[in-house]
């Protein structure tokens, strides 16, 4: 019996003046694979297939007839427009070919280019996610408005697409630069954001409502930098940074036999925003003139705050030590004792904490009632910068700038295992920003190329596979 498709095939004979091997050998491969669909709903997806094929024959057979000059004049002024976007998707295509090599080639989730273009990008990204899902980042742009140095963007991602990017701040004077900045979300969904300036005290305080930005406040007259910011379940907000402390008295600081000056200490703060205001609730101990870098915060379901954080002194390289700041302040423990920076921590549902900071490669460890537990030195080797987040199903993110490749490492640890690593990105030359979301997806952020790209990896994917 004679199908849809049969005739449909049949009924096609060769255009004059074609060869018939020219058509039907075309014809016959579609003729195979059409009477291979078992229903009339697929037939006619095969029909337009095939009339698509019949008109491209006829168009093909007309293109021939014309001199060859103007098929090329045609062809290239028809080509000129998509030039462009060509060379976007081959970009794209190779910027993120190799994340999903370990599984042929095929993708983990959708990828952005987040910036504009239009003006490079001079700082890391900062990311944070309110409890809609929305994903919010900061960072920071060279400004090509005149008599501007710099520039604060913004945007955020609302499950389908990214905001056109916002300049929520800018600076006029290279002193006035944004040296670093922090991002965090509060239980209203409202978007918080702080930074320092070069050379500067005082630092930077915003507020986004959803609607509009609040005007620009100044944190505290300490303020110096190396902030970091973060939230508990109930909508506080606690903040660490470094700021100016008088010391002692010393000989160094003697002006004249009849005027002295008392030397500055950089000391850690931590603070909590209340009122609309970031009011301090202490300091680490300042003793024996340490020197505090990088810090990050970390607030638990039962709302105790988690501080890991950078200090040496003037005569020992940097270490990373971990404490408890608030409700009540407990005594530092000392991880390294070895040089290591970059610092980073979070708080998983069972209340155990997980550090990353960098020192020869990336290492990792937990901290459960005190203890330090799972330590992993050189989780990652050449690796720099970690991100680290857990979700709300338990499993910990992580990812780092692999610096001898320029590119961005990215792993999960579930059920007390790490996944084999996941690269991203090409010619990263920045710390990543990363988030979690509450169905376990996790984002990540860099810079390469002078742009902000960003990554989706998509929960239980399986190039995420354990090693």
């Amino acid at each position: 019996m004679e199908t849809i498709d049969e005739v449909a095939i049949t009924n096609h004979a060769p255009l004059p003046n074609q060869g018939i091997s020219e058509c039907r050998s075309s014809c016959d491969l579609l003729s195979v694979l059409v009477n291979r669909k078992s229903n009339h709903t697929m037939a006619r997806s095969a029909m337009a297939t095939i009339q698509h094929h019949f008109l491209s024959c006829r168009e093909d057979f007309e293109m021939t007839r014309m001199p060859f000059s103007i098929w090329l004049v045609v062809t290239f002024f028809l080509a000129v427009p998509f030039i462009g976007q060509l060379s976007e998707v081959v970009s794209k295509r190779s910027l993120y070919a190799d994340a999903g090599k370990a599984e042929r080639g095929r993708m983990m989730g959708p990828s952005w280019r987040i910036s504009s273009g239009v003006a490079p990008v001079t700082g890391p990204p900062a990311a944070a996610i309110d409890h809609r899902g929305r994903v919010h980042v900061i960072w920071t742009e060279q400004s090509i408005s005149r008599g501007e140095k710099a520039t604060i963007q913004y945007s955020y991602y609302n499950g389908v697409r990214w905001s056109k990017p916002q300049v929520i701040a800018s600076s006029l004077a290279h002193q006035h630069e944004p040296h670093d900045y922090a991002v965090v979300t509060d239980a209203g969904n409202r978007v918080h954001v702080v930074w320092s300036e070069w050379y500067q005290r005082g630092g930077h305080y915003l507020r986004f409502d959803g609607r509009e930005w609040s005007v620009d406040q100044p944190v505290s007259p300490e303020f110096l930098g190396n902030v970091a910011l973060a939230a508990d379940s109930k909508g506080s907000l606690f903040m660490t940074f470094v700021g100016a402390v008088e010391g002692r008295l010393s000989w160094h600081s003697l002006i004249s036999p009849h005027e002295s000056k008392r030397e500055i200490l950089e000391i850690l703060h931590y603070a909590t925003l209340r009122d609309g205001r970031w009011s301090v609730l202490g300091k680490l101990d300042g003793a024996a003139a340490p020197q505090f870098g990088d810090s990050a915060i970390a607030v638990g379901a039962d709302e105790k705050v988690h501080v890991l954080y950078e200090r040496g002194t003037a005569y020992q390289a940097s270490g990373i030590e971990y404490t408890v700041v608030y409700p009540t302040a407990t005594a530092g423990a000392k991880l390294t004792t070895r040089e290591a920076y970059r610092p980073s921590i979070a708080v998983d549902n069972g209340g155990i904490v997980h550090c990353a900071w960098g020192d020869v490669g990336v290492s990792y460890c937990q901290i459960e009632h005190g203890l330090v537990k799972n330590r992993v030195d050189n989780l990652v080797p050449y690796g720099r910068a970690p991100a680290i987040v857990a979700d709300v199903g338990g499993r910990v993110h992580l990812a780092c700038l692999l610096i001898d490749e320029g590119r961005i490492g990215y792993m999960i640890r579930s059920n007390n295992r790490w996944t084999a690593m996941v690269k991203m990105g090409n010619n990263a030359d920045m710390a990543p920003a990363l988030v979690a979301d509450q169905h376990g997806n996790g984002y990540a952020f860099w810079v390469q190329d002078n742009k902000l790209y960003g990554h989706l990896m998509k929960a239980g994917d399986t190039v995420l596979r354990s090693r």
